[in-house]
């Protein structure tokens, strides 16, 4: 039976909700309010020590609340704009908020305070990059809200654009995705095909090149990065993990190269089709030597591609495709004997085996990109708890409308004296 309460909301917690606690004092997290709200909200799961709802009713509202940019998704619990009905300011108060929380409660609190000491301000790619002038839409008037230029859906029975639930395997027709940069959501709202069953992804390069096909189709794109004020390109296809906002790629290359660029002896872990690895083979110089690895077979294939294409002087570069694991590390940490090593594993981060096996070599300098900050806390605390100091943190909004946050750490290891 749902059971219905009138609730005031407390602090934001990872995953998009605000904690509070049931008139028996058992803790919830409730979707699609604010803290500070008075709010009814409706119970979907009770669980043993926590329960879930969702807000049906707003009683007192917070002043970073505004009208959802996509009251469809809001409405039938699509995944992916659980911020929706939250301002940009809001949004990023949240993050921080929640960054600072899960480095407390995952980690612990000195890792907490060790971060906070060297934490930079939040950077909101939408307030720092303006969207490109090949995104717009000819005859734009302005207003558009979006920022990414990647998404999938699945085709319904009638082979109509759907998304799922959340949490479900529930289909939810969807005309439009607001969430998409100005060009790309109008191609996509006004498109004319409808397609078979089966995965999607649409999406527009940086030349403005939109594009859909099925999943696994590998259509060729083309994408440019400017870092450290060069412009490096990119051969990728539409299945290749390339970052949904139009700023990312940039933001987060030159935040890496910057501080991997004086290494000779680089170790770069989950390289994809070489954001990093294309711009730090120029930067360090014939020198350099610089050794990627990959899971993904097309991936590691494109990133040769990519770097090979470099003119000039490069530093010499081996991609190579590898399971990234604990005796992966063991072993080519201690052939390359690397000064720095950078790693942008998926959300599940470097794990507890592999970190330690990364914290073993003390190898001087480490560049950590994460994509979940619970990942992140774990990998972090055993860093800390294996003599490294946290150096540097720069988190990025990248995902607007949504509670994720990308974070680039820098650990330092400090032999014990």
């Amino acid at each position: 039976m749902t059971e219905h309460f009138t609730l005031t909301l407390k602090a934001p917690a990872h995953g998009g909700y605000c904690t509070t606690n049931l008139p028996d004092g058992k803790v919830a997290l409730i979707r699609g309010g604010l803290p500070g709200e008075i709010v009814a909200v409706e119970i979907s799961e009770d669980r043993r020590r926590y329960a879930i709802g969702e807000v049906v009713e707003v009683h007192r509202a917070s002043a970073d609340r505004q009208e959802s940019i996509w009251p469809e998704a809001t409405r039938e619990g699509i995944g992916g704009a659980d911020l929706a009905h939250v301002s940009p300011g809001g949004q990023s108060a949240w993050k921080e908020a929640v960054l600072t929380n899960t480095l407390a409660r995952i980690g612990s609190r000195d890792l907490a305070a060790a971060t906070l000491a060297v934490r930079r301000p939040l950077v909101r790619a939408s307030d720092t990059i303006a969207l490109p002038a090949a995104m717009h839409r000819e005859g734009c008037t302005g207003g558009c809200a979006g920022s990414r230029t990647r998404f999938r859906t699945t085709a319904d029975d009638d082979g109509n654009p759907a998304m799922y639930r959340l949490g479900s395997k529930d289909l939810v027709g969807i005309a439009k995705f607001p969430l998409a940069v100005c060009k790309l959501a109008h191609a996509f709202a006004h498109r004319d095909d409808h397609p078979r069953r089966g995965e999607y992804t649409h999406g527009i390069t940086a030349t403005g090149q939109v594009w859909d096909a099925p999943a696994g189709a590998g259509l060729a794109l083309r994408e440019t990065v400017r870092v450290q004020g060069r412009n490096y390109h990119y051969q990728l296809d539409s299945d290749s993990f390339w970052q949904a906002h139009y700023a990312a790629p940039m933001l987060l290359a030159n935040e890496v190269v910057s501080k991997a660029r004086e290494s000779t002896r680089v170790l770069e872990l989950y390289a994809g089709v070489g954001l990093f690895t294309v711009p730090l083979a120029s930067e360090l110089g014939s020198n350099g030597l610089i050794r990627s690895f990959e899971v993904g077979y097309r991936a590691v294939g494109h990133a040769r591609t990519n770097v090979n294409a470099l003119d000039g002087e490069r530093a010499q570069a081996q991609v190579r495709r590898a399971r990234i694991d604990a005796a992966l590390l063991t072993r080519e940490l201690a052939d390359l004997r690397p000064d720095v090593v950078i790693a942008d594993p998926p959300r599940q981060g470097m794990g507890a085996r592999a970190t330690r096996a990364l914290a073993a070599a003390k190898v001087p300098r480490i560049i950590l990109v994460s994509c979940d900050v619970a990942a992140m806390a774990r990998d972090l605390e055993v860093l800390r708890n294996a003599g490294y100091r946290i150096a540097h943190m720069q988190p990025f909004d990248l995902f607007d409308y949504t509670h994720h946050l990308e974070v680039v750490t820098v650990a330092e290891y400090q032999p014990t004296p």
